[in-house]
């Protein structure tokens, strides 16, 4: 992710829509999603106290060769403005596993 905003904006997200699952309300009945509620509600807070800020995201994409669209330039703004740095692999190279 880009900054830190992205990554409080999508786990507070999941969290909003976590708690306000009706299929998961109905699976658990009301004794316990009450307890998963409580339970999910400290570990959010822990993890937001914790340890957001060793939060890491990688993200694959794939192009065809001799596509000059679709390189790696469009991830230039999430690598420091071009500073940052891209693998690239050879999947025909990479084992089966």
């Amino acid at each position: 992710m880009n900054d830190i905003e992205e990554l409080v904006f999508g786990v507070n997200q999941g969290a909003t829509e976590f708690r306000s699952n009706e299929l998961l309300k109905k699976a658990c009945g009301n004794e316990n999603y009450f307890s998963l509620i409580l339970f999910f509600n400290f570990y959010y807070e822990n993890y937001g106290e914790k340890h957001v800020f060793d939060t890491y995201v990688t993200c694959f994409s794939e192009y065809e060769s001799g596509d000059n669209v679709g390189l790696l330039s469009m991830w230039r703004g999430y690598g420091e403005d071009g500073e940052g740095a891209a693998i690239v692999f050879d999947t025909a190279k990479l084992a089966v596993i």
